[in-house]
C-alpha cells in the first residue's frame, strides 16, 4: 500500500462572532455544536447573543473522510449550502417547521441558490459545503494528504500475539494487509499449538440437521468440529440446495450463499453453507468498502482475531472473516435459527415479555457482556439492543440468550460507521446514553449497562422510558407531516425517564429500582458493571 493519505476534516468559522475559529479531525469522533446557555452539552458553544442557535443545535458524526450531520432537535433548523454543479441549499427542519421553510427560502436567496431541498434524516457533508446556523457560517474542508512528518519518518506500530502477547511486529512487516487473516496475529508458537490442537481433537459424530444423514467425514475436515460441538449446525449438500433462493452473489470465500436473513445500515446477513464442512453459518456482508489505510486495517484485523478468541455460552461465536473481491468486509458467525429478541418480541410474546422471562434472558446476556468487558483488551460493545441479542435452544430445548455483533460496533475505524447508519430508523439511538452521543470513542462498560437497562425496560413494557415513538407511530407521524421530538434532544436534555411502575404497577419495587439505576443519565449513579446489574435482576428471573 505504501504511505496512506491521512484524511482530515477541517471546520472553519468564516462568518459570525467566532470567525476564524478552526476545528480539525483526523479520527472518529462526534462533534455537537450549540449556543452557550444553561443546559448546553455542546463541545463548542456559539455566542449566547445568537438566539437563532439552540443550546444543542446539530451533531456531526465524523470518521474522516466521512462526515454526517443531523439536526439535534434545534428550534430553527440547520442549513447546508453546496456548490457542486450548481448551488443548492439543503435543510434539516427544526421544531418550528414553518419558520424553517421560510428561513430556507431566505437563505437560498441570500446565497443565490438555484433550489432548496429538505433532508429528513441526516446529510453527508462534502468538501466545500457551508453550514449556516443563526448568524454563523462554517466552511467544511475534507482533505487527504500525507503529513510531512509521516513522509520523513513513519513509526512502526507494535503488534502482539492475540493469545500470549509476544511481539510479532517483525513477522507482519512487508505483508500485504489485505491478505492478512486474523491467524496472522498469532506468534509462531501459538500457531503450532493451534495446529496440534486441531490434529489431536477427537472426531465428532455429526449428522445433517435436515435429513439426519451422517456428515462426520465432512464436518471434521477443518479440525473444528469438536470445538464447535455445542454450537454449529450442519446440512448435507442436498438439504442445503433445497433451501437455496436467488441471491446477488451465490458464492463468497468458500461459502455457498443460500438466502437472505435480514439487512440494516451495517450490511446484509445471509444464511450460508460452508462447502468444505457442511456447516451452516450467518454470513454478514458489509455495505461499505474497506478504507484502504494500512494502519487501520492492521488494527482491525487484529481486533477481529481477538473476537474469534471469545468463548462464552452467552456470546455468539465468530467463526471467520475476510474481504471480497469488491473490497467489502464479511463476517461469519454461528447460525441461530430462532432469531433475535426483537424478532420474538412480537411473534412469540405479543409485544411484551413477562418480566421473569425478560430478566432470565437479560441476566444471561449480562453474564456474557461481563466476560466481554473483562476480556484481554477490555472492549465495549456500543450497539446493544434487542436486535443484537439472539436466541437458540439449549440441549433441553430451552431458549437461551446470546449477544451478537461483538466488537463489530468498533469497526467504525474501518468502514466509516457512526451512531446512526444510513437507512436505519431512529430506534438504534434510543438505546444510547448521553455520553455515547457526546463522545462515541471514549465510552466505558457503563455505556453498555445503560443500553441493557433500556432493553429490559422495553422488553417488559413494550415501550421506552422516554417519549420516543414506536416505528409504527413514527411512520404515521411522518405520513401526516408531523415531526416527533428529536431523540438526541431528549437524551441530552433534562427529560427524566418515566418510572416503569407507572406502566406496570405490580412490578417488584426492587426490579424497578434496578432498571432505573441502569438507565441513569448520570454515569456516576449507574451500575458500574454488567456483573452488578446482573446480580440485581437475576433473582427475578424465571
Amino acid at each position: 500500500m505504501g504511505l496512506d493519505p491521512q484524511p482530515k476534516l477541517i471546520l472553519t468559522i468564516v462568518k459570525g462572532p467566532d470567525q476564524n475559529k478552526i476545528f480539525e479531525f483526523t479520527e472518529q469522533d462526534n462533534f455537537l455544536l450549540g449556543r452557550d446557555a444553561r443546559g448546553s452539552k455542546a463541545h463548542f458553544r456559539l455566542s449566547p447573543e445568537d438566539k437563532f442557535v439552540s443550546r444543542n443545535h446539530f451533531l456531526l458524526e465524523i470518521n474522516p473522510p466521512d462526515c454526517y450531520m443531523r439536526d439535534a432537535g434545534s428550534l430553527n433548523g440547520t442549513f447546508v449550502v453546496r456548490k457542486n454543479g450548481g448551488t443548492i441549499l439543503f435543510f434539516l427542519k427544526g421544531r418550528e417547521e414553518k419558520q424553517c421553510v421560510d428561513r430556507a427560502k431566505y437563505i437560498a436567496k441570500m446565497f443565490q441558490c438555484e433550489s432548496y431541498k429538505e433532508v429528513t434524516e441526516r446529510i453527508k457533508l462534502e468538501n466545500g459545503d457551508l453550514i449556516k446556523v443563526g448568524d454563523t457560517v462554517i466552511e467544511v474542508r475534507i482533505v487527504q494528504e500525507i503529513p510531512k512528518a509521516l513522509q520523513e519518518v513513519k513509526p512502526k506500530e507494535v503488534f502482539s500475539c492475540i493469545r500470549c502477547r509476544k511481539n510479532i511486529s517483525s513477522a507482519l512487516q512487508g505483508k500485504e494487509v489485505e491478505k492478512l487473516t486474523s491467524d496472522d496475529f498469532l506468534c509462531r508458537e501459538c500457531k503450532e499449538k493451534q495446529k496440534r490442537s486441531k490434529k489431536s481433537s477427537p472426531q465428532e459424530a455429526i449428522i445433517c440437521s435436515g435429513c439426519h444423514k451422517d456428515l462426520s467425514s465432512e464436518g471434521n475436515r477443518d479440525g473444528r468440529a469438536w470445538e464447535l460441538k455445542d454450537i454449529a449446525l450442519y446440512w448435507c449438500k442436498n438439504c442445503a440446495s433445497s433451501k437455496e433462493e436467488k441471491v446477488p452473489v451465490p458464492r463468497m470465500g468458500g461459502y455457498h450463499i443460500l438466502k437472505g436473513l435480514g439487512s440494516g445500515g451495517f450490511g446484509v446477513v445471509y444464511l450460508a453453507w460452508h462447502e468444505k464442512t457442511g456447516r451452516l453459518v450467518a454470513f454478514k456482508l458489509t455495505r461499505e468498502k474497506i478504507k484502504r489505510n494500512k494502519q487501520l486495517l492492521d488494527r482491525f484485523k487484529r481486533e477481529i482475531g481477538i473476537m474469534k478468541e471469545l468463548r462464552h455460552p452467552f456470546l455468539v461465536r465468530l467463526y471467520d472473516e475476510g474481504i471480497t473481491e469488491e473490497e467489502n468486509y464479511y463476517f461469519v458467525s454461528e447460525y441461530l435459527p430462532e432469531g433475535s429478541l426483537a424478532d420474538q418480541l412480537d411473534k412469540r410474546y405479543g409485544g411484551r415479555i413477562p418480566y421473569g422471562e425478560a430478566c432470565y434472558f437479560i441476566a444471561q446476556a449480562l453474564d456474557g457482556l461481563s466476560y466481554f468487558h473483562n476480556f484481554k483488551e477490555k472492549y465495549v460493545h456500543r450497539d446493544l439492543k434487542p436486535e443484537n441479542i439472539f436466541l437458540r435452544k439449549d440441549g433441553k430445548g430451552k431458549l437461551v440468550a446470546k449477544i451478537g455483533d461483538f466488537g463489530l460496533a468498533k469497526s467504525y475505524i474501518l468502514h466509516g460507521g457512526t451512531i446512526t447508519k444510513e437507512g436505519e430508523w431512529a430506534g438504534t439511538i434510543y438505546y444510547c446514553p448521553p455520553e455515547q452521543i457526546h463522545s462515541f470513542k471514549d465510552v466505558m462498560p457503563s455505556t453498555d449497562v445503560y443500553a441493557m437497562g433500556i432493553t429490559l425496560y422495553h422488553l417488559i413494557t413494550g415501550e421506552f422510558p422516554y417519549d420516543f415513538p414506536s416505528r409504527k407511530k413514527l411512520l404515521d407521524m411522518i405520513s401526516i407531516g408531523e415531526k416527533p421530538r428529536d431523540p438526541i434532544e431528549i437524551i441530552l436534555g433534562e427529560d427524566k425517564p418515566i418510572r416503569i411502575e407507572e406502566k406496570l404497577p405490580t412490578l417488584h419495587k426492587g426490579l424497578a429500582n434496578a432498571i432505573h439505576k441502569a438507565i441513569e443519565k448520570d454515569v456516576s449513579k449507574r451500575f458500574c458493571s454488567a456483573e452488578e446489574f446482573k446480580n440485581a435482576i437475576e433473582r427475578y428471573s424465571s
